[in-house]
């Protein structure tokens, strides 16, 4: 059965949302915030307005508290421990200016005891766009993927609550998405021929190319919807013309030295655009048979790579091999020949350097290993690997293929720990990557972890002018021998935590965001040298002057 590179976040986004209407019991915290939630200008009543952790976790913590607004639209959430939240009305069919799918509210930094006032929202009304998706023979067309995006930007995240149900249509063929923006949009169905919406392994009765409302293939001839504040356009249908044909690649996975049969071997495979030597993504099928044989289905025409798909969570497959090109045009592709070896495998030791407190010790196991990079033939494939580290303080892999491979630690693992460098053959490396050489069978590393419970607690002060309400704010330590900083965002009353730092001197920076896309617009500003110590909080202010002209740049 063949498997795509997805998400599950439907899912996790509908646990969340019921998660979030259950108070925490167990909180037994002192601070508290509060403010006013407006709809339109007027008082919100009735406003369920949540605070949940805001630690980066997936999928999101249920909600530390939750409180409703009373007639006057204000709201008050108490009972919270020190910690950094995320602050947010829920109320799908409105607008919090700036939301975005991933961030949606307002995060706050609280101290212990402390109250936040004045942590307010004016929600604007939002519009719905809905229609039916058919077929070339007119009947509905069930779960097929609705994309709205900008007309102006080509944006398509608009902080829609109900996660991407309802982006699909229906059994009737029908779509409704609500909760947007005032603006322009552009309405479409369908998958790009390019294959850069490539569905993997989805397509084997053929693919609906992308079409735009109302039923047209070029973006510049759609029609573009006109939504006002808190307005509906009912009738943004779109036909589709009958699915174009896609095609399979099959073959056989065989030993490199002996030419046998390869069976229970996973097949990847990925898109190749023109020019490129990497792959627009990439997906994996079922493993061959006994005889060696694979057959991958729903192929649009391209150019594309099959190798041994040999990647993941303690994977235990030992093989690797060179990417295969092909080029699919108007045919299945027959008589692929995968020829496989062992992969190289990497034994990793791990130590905490000046830190023998046995708690840190205890907690090594609970930490995972990701090693991720590109091969180093002609046609580069995916390099990538997770693994727990034992008992024993060590981790392994195998079946890499040669090439450039780099180490991080995943962060849903015990806080604390930071990767400080990676020693291979007792020589530190350069940004945490080591190399696989060809025809090595096993290559040794150390990764070397620090562990910290210091943090810095800071206050930024605003000169020269005013954050527009969408700039995204964050601080970020650097310093200590590390070759990469932790970082906090930085909430609407200017205060950030940056935590789990080890002791020492550090250098914290600000970058602001104007554009509040993350793309652009940035404004730095730093402090002088702080010097943090285990279980402590070292405190700093730092003054982000947006009227100062920026190296390279003018004031804004």
């Amino acid at each position: 059965m063949l498997r795509r590179c997805g998400s599950l976040l439907t899912g996790f986004l509908i646990i969340f949302l019921f998660s979030t209407f259950t108070i925490n019991a167990q909180s037994k915290g002192t601070g508290t915030i509060s403010g006013k939630v407006s709809l339109g200008g007027k008082p919100g009543k009735g406003v369920p307005v949540t605070a949940s952790p805001s630690d980066n976790t997936f999928p999101p913590k249920p909600a530390t508290a939750t409180a409703t607004t009373d007639d006057e639209g204000h709201f008050k959430l108490g009972g919270l421990a020190a910690g950094r939240y995320t602050i947010a009305p829920y109320q799908p069919k409105e607008v919090i200016p700036g939301a975005t799918r991933w961030e949606s509210g307002k995060t706050i930094t609280l101290n212990d005891g402390e109250v936040a006032d004045n942590v307010d929202f004016d929600l604007s009304r939002g519009g719905v766009i809905t229609g039916r998706v058919t077929g070339p023979d007119g009947r509905p067309l069930v779960e097929q993927r609705v994309t709205v995006e900008s007309a102006t930007d080509l944006k398509t995240d608009f902080g829609g609550m109900m996660g991407t149900e309802m982006y699909q249509t229906d059994d009737r063929g029908i779509f409704r998405i609500y909760g947007l923006p005032a603006g322009k949009y552009v309405v479409s169905v369908g998958e790009e021929k390019d294959g850069s919406t490539q569905t993997y392994g989805m397509g084997q009765g053929g693919y609906y190319p992308r079409t735009f409302h109302p039923g047209v293939r070029e973006r510049s001839e759609a029609t573009v919807v006109e939504l006002s504040e808190g307005g509906e356009d009912t009738a943004i249908d779109i036909t589709l013309g009958p699915r174009e044909k896609t095609y399979s690649i099959s073959g056989r996975m065989v030993d490199e030295a002996t030419g046998d049969p390869a069976p229970d071997v996973a097949v990847g495979y990925g898109k190749i655009k023109p020019g490129e030597t990497s792959m627009n993504g990439f997906g994996s099928s079922s493993k061959s048979d006994p005889q060696g044989k694979f057959r991958i289905e729903g192929i649009k025409p391209g150019n594309y790579a099959i190798f041994v798909a040999a990647f993941g969570l303690d994977n235990d497959d030992s093989k690797t091999s060179d990417p295969v090109q092909v080029q699919v045009t108007d045919g299945d592709i027959e008589d692929i020949e995968v020829k496989v070896r062992q992969g190289i495998s990497v034994d990793g030791a791990v130590v905490i350097e000046g830190n023998a407190d046995p708690a840190a010790i205890a907690k090594l196991p609970q930490l995972t290993v990701s090693a991720w990079g590109q091969s180093s033939g002609q046609i580069s494939s995916p390099n990538y690997r997770s693994s727990k580290i034992g008992i024993d303080d060590a981790f392994h892999f195998k079946g890499l293929a040669p090439g450039k491979l780099g180490f991080s630690l995943r962060p849903d693992g015990p806080q604390g720990f930071t990767l400080l460098r990676v020693e291979q053959n007792g020589s530190p490396s350069e940004s945490h990557q080591i190399d696989l050489p060809q025809g090595a069978a096993n290559v040794s590393v150390r990764l070397v972890l620090a562990y910290g419970t210091g943090a810095i607690r800071g206050q930024l002060t605003i000169v020269g002018g005013t954050l527009p309400p969408t700039a995204r704010v964050w601080a970020s330590a650097h310093g200590n021998g590390q070759d990469t900083g932790h970082s906090a965002p930085v909430d609407a009353r200017g205060h950030f935590l940056i935590e789990n730092l080890p002791a020492g001197e550090y250098i914290v920076t600000v970058l602001a965001d104007l554009s509040g896309s993350g793309t652009g617009g940035a404004r730095g500003g730093a402090s002088s040298k702080v010097s943090v110590s285990n279980a402590n909080e070292t405190t700093v202010t730092i003054t982000l002057d947006l009227a100062a002209k920026q190296p390279g740049g003018n004031p804004q």
